[in-house]
């Protein structure tokens, strides 16, 4: 027949049993009838092959989907109907969930309820969706919600002055730091507050890229720290307008972050290519200041990777600024 892809479904119902019988050998006679075909071909296939036996394969329980989806779209992409009711989707429906309207309503009346159930329904507390969403449901949800908060509405005014004082200090440590001995000058990656809800997510993109980690350490103020690392070159207009501009980040993208290194000698390429997947994974927020009455947008982003021209620098202000932060994670020679 040559189908373009193949799709397995596993009863919803019957999860349980299929993980009580989770069977190693079967998952590998399964990759190997597809040994011979091209990489790129039956993605669905594949995909499911490899989550056939992942408890949060379906469901809602998982901790990216806990901490992110907070809106279900499904309502507003397709329609669900019986004879009489319209519902939020199939798997509501064939749960005996209960339905959002009649039929009878008017189409205007039927709009605002599904658009009401869209706004206020947590589906992450709902029995029904907790146990049986389809993972295809959960991705489109997940990505949606990451999406829908990229734009912030309030505009933050930040205070312009900054003293004379202020900026000479900052320069001359600033100085202290990128020339002091470096010890690691090989590329890393942050996982910024941003990132640390989907710290799971990021762990998988780089073990499957091949990126072995060889230790972590938190970084526990994150916005002073991106300060010092984003800070170039040292000119007293840079220098002024990075401490104005720290003061919104300590609004905005407060909590820990953690400083990942690794094992072998991996390019900054590769890395700087992962770091574009992850940010296409979870989308970068967006925020409006206001400081002396210009306005623009600063960005918070997941994680962060040096380019070429400043890992030397950016490496000794890290090695230098975290001397005395604790260690978060004991070595790894790999990520499971």
């Amino acid at each position: 027949l040559e189908p373009n892809d193949i799709k397995l479904l596993v009863i919803a119902e019957e999860k349980g049993f299929v993980l009580d019988h989770e069977n190693q050998a079967l998952v590998e006679r399964l990759r190997c009838l597809l040994a011979h075909e091209p990489p790129e071909r039956y993605p669905l296939l594949r995909q499911k092959i490899e989550r056939l036996f992942d408890p949060h394969a379906s469901g809602l329980a998982d901790e990216e989907t806990q901490t992110v989806m907070k809106h279900c779209f499904i309502p507003l992409t397709e329609r669900t109907i019986d004879g009489a009711h319209y519902y939020p989707c199939s798997i509501y429906l064939r749960h005996y969930g209960q339905p959002i309207g009649s039929l009878s309503d008017p189409f205007e009346v039927q709009q605002e309820k599904i658009r009401d159930f869209v706004r206020y329904h947590d589906c992450r507390q709902d029995p029904i969706c907790v146990t049986n969403c389809t993972n295809c449901c959960k991705v489109f949800n997940v990505r949606a919600n990451l999406a829908s908060v990229v734009d912030a509405e309030e505009i933050l005014e930040v205070d312009a002055h900054v003293a004379v004082g202020a900026v000479a200090a900052m320069r001359a440590h600033l100085e202290e730091l990128t020339n002091a001995p470096t010890i690691d000058e090989r590329p890393f990656m942050i996982i910024k507050p941003h990132g640390q809800p989907h710290r799971d997510l990021i762990l998988r993109l780089l073990d499957a890229a091949g990126f072995a980690i060889s230790s972590s350490r938190r970084i526990d103020q994150w916005p002073d720290c991106a300060q010092y690392l984003y800070t170039w070159p040292f000119t007293d207009e840079r220098i002024r307008h990075a401490i104005q501009v720290n003061r919104a980040f300590q609004l905005i993208e407060q909590g820990s972050a953690e400083l990942l290194r690794f094992t072998g000698n991996r390019s900054l390429e590769a890395l700087e290519s992962l770091k574009v997947r992850i940010r296409a994974r979870i989308p970068t927020r967006r925020y409006r200041i206001a400081i002396n009455g210009k306005r623009w947008w600063i960005r918070v982003t997941a994680a962060h990777t040096p380019n070429p021209n400043d890992v030397v620098r950016e490496n000794a202000i890290l090695a230098n600024t975290l001397r005395s932060t604790p260690i978060r994670l004991s070595i790894m020679a790999s990520i499971r």
